[in-house]
Formats: C-alpha cells, structure tokens, sequence
C-alpha cells in the first residue's frame, strides 16, 4: 500500500468519524487485506471478505508492532489467544477461515453486492434509531458500564407541540444529552431546537418511536394532533400529554388510545415556564401504573427534569 493511499484512506476514516449523517461502516475486501489494511477493516461495523481474499496481521515479518489501534478494535472480535496467535506468527490466511474465526461477518463471492443489500435493508429503518443503537452496542463493547444507561437515554425520542412550555422542555432534555425529535405545527418553530441539536419528524413515521411526550395548546389541538397520528401507532407505544386538557378529552383519547394498545398517560403540569426552562416544573401523572414507574425510572433520573416530581393521582 502506497504512502498516499494509506494518506488518503485515513482522510476518509477522518471524514467518517467527524460526519454524524454516516451511520453504520461497511467494509468489503477482495483482494490483500494485510497490516493497515487489516487494521482498517477492523475499524469497520460490517466487514465482508471474498473467500480468496488473503488477510494477515503481518507487522511481525518486519520487526514491528500492529500500531493504528488494531490492538483496541480487535478487543471483543476475536479471543486474545487468536489475536496473539495471529500476530506473533504473521500468518496468511483466506476469507473462509476469517469468517471461522469470526474475523469478518459475511463471506461472499460479490462482497460488494452483498454490502450494498445489507445497506439496503438498514436504509428501511429509522436512521435514528440506527445511528441509537450503533451507540449503545459501541458502548456495549467498550464501555459497558455506560451501555444500560446509554438504552435509557436513546429510548427518548419524541416531543410533540414547540409552544412557549414544550420549547423550553426540549431544551432541557437536549441539553441533558438526551436524543429527542420534535414536531410542531408550524413547522419554523423547530427550528432553533434543531440548531441545538433535535430531530425533525414527519409524523407518518410516529410508529418508530415508543415514546410520545406531546405539549399542546387545548383540547381542539390534541385532538387534531392525534387524529393525524393515530392510524401511524403501534401497539405498546406510550404518550405523555402535558397538555392542558379538560377531563372529559382526556377520558376520550385514553380509551381511544387503548384500542391501539397504546399506552395514555395523562400528565399536567404546575410552574409556568420558568419551570419549564429551569427544570423545576411538578408533573402530576396519571395512567397505567406498570408504564408509570417505567417512565419514572427511564426518565426520572436525569438533570433535564431531575427536581421534577412524577405524582400518580391514580
């Protein structure tokens, strides 16, 4: 591999590292795949070989160690007995018996055919949630005592209505780190929240994510807003209304709501909007109570509501 390749490959591994709109890393090899190569492929999320692709952790026939990281990214791909075995002898072998040992995920006569149906079939799911759990499964990998902290954040995932209280709500959650995607009527009013880091959503696709937190105006905008949604909800999705709705709308969405398998947890809330922007409002909600204490512990627990108090007026 030539100097300048090597340079140019590591711009590329520069780029991918510092652009958020690439998700997921699939790499393909059908020819030599030895030292930086190898140390390349083992940065990738997805690595696909030829059956005659030759592989080698070859620094060893030089004098020298595997440097580029390949002795952190192979952590957890291979056992460290394999990885020593590998390394110390400089060994040559094919595509076959790295996807034996687990070095790489597919074998294929046309890696680059299969990589491109792999990509296909993740570009049919949310990029969200795909960009959610590459995060969560990195951490998994190499900081595990963060992962089950990280599945609780990146359950978070929508806002409903940008007025005068939801704006300063989101703010609060994105700035506690969490991931939210937010709507609103008028759609202009999102668009300082996306500048801090939110998600824009199309409310067709409201099915993707399993938490609704919505902040409207009245019981008219509620129920236009829910018209809009309810034939896009899926079974065991939970809504969070802060709105201020009136007892007899509330009763009428909850019901309707339960036909969908949706969970409705109705949750007014007390302290205007220096609350809101401060994190000191009081949420009085009311619902099923399973969903209640599982919001309580997902939510509960993080500096953007951490003096909220959650009451059940059940």
């Amino acid at each position: 591999m030539s100097f300048a390749l090597l340079r140019e490959l590591v711009s590329v591994a520069q780029q991918i590292k510092k652009d958020r709109s690439i998700r997921v890393v699939i790499l393909t090899g059908e020819a030599n795949v030895f030292s930086a190569g190898m140390q390349l492929a083992l940065a990738a999320d997805i690595r696909i070989a030829h059956p005659e692709t030759k592989m080698s952790i070859m620094e060893s026939r030089w004098g020298l160690v595997p440097d580029m990281g390949l002795t952190r990214s192979i952590k957890g791909v291979i056992g460290i007995d394999l990885a020593k075995e590998l390394t110390l002898t400089a060994r040559i072998f094919d595509g076959n018996y790295a996807k034996d040992i687990g070095l790489v995920t597919h074998v294929d006569d046309s890696p680059l055919a299969k990589a491109q149906a792999i990509a296909e079939e993740m570009l049919q799911r949310s990029p969200d949630a795909l960009m959610a759990a590459k995060r969560v499964l990195d951490a998994m990998e190499h900081q595990p005592q963060k992962s089950l902290r990280l599945e609780k954040i990146w359950q978070l995932k929508l806002l409903l209505g940008m007025g005068l209280m939801g704006s300063r709500m989101a703010t609060r959650l994105i700035q506690a780190g969490l991931h939210v995607a937010v709507w609103n009527r008028t759609a202009s009013a999102c668009d300082a929240l996306i500048d801090l880091g939110a998600h824009p959503l199309q409310l067709e696709n409201i099915a993707k994510y399993p938490i609704i937190l919505s902040c409207l105006a009245d019981d008219k905008a509620v129920q236009l807003v829910y018209e809009h949604i309810e034939p896009y909800l899926q079974a065991k999705q939970v809504i969070v209304d802060f709105s201020s709705l009136s007892v007899d709308k509330t009763k009428q969405l909850a019901e309707s709501a339960t036909t969908k398998q949706v969970i409705w947890i109705d949750s007014p809330v007390s302290g205007g909007t220096a609350g809101a922007e401060n994190g000191t409002l009081v949420i009085f909600a009311g619902g099923n109570a399973e969903k209640f204490l599982w919001l309580n512990m997902h939510l509960g627990n993080y500096k953007a509501i951490k003096t909220t108090d959650l009451l059940s007026r059940i």
